[in-house]
């Protein structure tokens, strides 16, 4: 498994359904949702008419300086001239939009180019400072684009 792979249990790392992660990620993880940790679950808003485990704080998430982020997004869509239909459509919409909108996501990480994401259809984001640890760790010499590059950026409307 690549997550297992690039990780340790001192890595931390912020993911959508999280209590999923735990089965195969050996180091401490944050739920993007909601649903396993104590901060968002009590100060979290939910998107209205959104999913129902909706429930985010990407501030939180992204204060805590997670080493790896694993977003809902189709990997395939960062790297497009689009924007991904999911942040406009889904009804997770606002996590990621407010994921857009905090600094240390734009200033700090940078997005897995070549994972194997036939393994997992969800975009891996790596924090600047794991990133040496990244490049000995992965199977391969990863390809990196800083998030401010990727098409979230570059292709989505500017009040995200």
């Amino acid at each position: 498994n690549y997550i297992q792979a690039i990780s340790d249990t001192q890595t931390v790392a912020a993911a959508g359904y999280a209590g999923h992660w735990g089965w195969f990620f050996p180091g401490a993880v944050i739920d993007l949702w909601g649903l396993n940790n104590r901060h968002i679950a009590h100060f979290g808003t939910y998107q209205k008419f959104g999913e129902l485990d909706s429930r985010s704080d990407m501030a939180y998430v992204f204060s805590q300086q997670p080493d790896l982020v694993n977003l809902d997004i189709d990997p395939a869509d960062i790297t497009g001239h689009t924007c991904p239909k999911v942040i406009i459509e889904s009804g997770r919409s606002k996590s990621f939009r407010d994921a857009l909108s905090v600094k240390q996501f734009r200033d700090d990480y940078y997005f897995v180019v070549n994972a194997p994401y036939l393994n997992f259809r969800k975009a891996l984001f790596v924090h600047r400072r794991y990133l040496s640890s990244l490049q000995q760790r992965a199977p391969s010499t990863p390809e990196l684009i800083r998030v401010t590059q990727t098409s979230l950026f570059t292709a989505c409307p500017a009040q995200f």
